[in-house]
């Protein structure tokens, strides 16, 4: 399911708290712009592609948390507009 489709912004953060929620992860400060959502979780800055499926970009979310999470790395944001998630530090 993409984001693309949705018109309204609260519709978008609607879809999106849901889909934390289903992955045990609380995301504040929804914003949407023209082709990404960004919103934070756990006080890290996270950006979507609204033009990829959502349920895709959440459960890679939920991984790279958790993987980063294990080793002990401390991060700054994760981006997945790109083929591959773009970690700041």
């Amino acid at each position: 399911m993409s984001i693309a489709g949705f018109i309204s912004n609260d519709a978008t953060r609607h879809t999106i708290i849901n889909e934390c929620m289903k992955i045990h992860l609380q995301c504040q400060d929804i914003k949407s712009e023209k082709d990404s959502v960004s919103f934070f979780v756990q006080n890290h800055q996270v950006i979507i592609s609204t033009k990829k499926s959502l349920t895709e970009q959440m459960s890679s979310l939920q991984l790279t948390i958790h993987q980063l999470t294990m080793e002990g790395k401390d991060f700054s944001g994760l981006d997945f507009r790109y083929d591959r998630p773009v970690i700041s530090y």
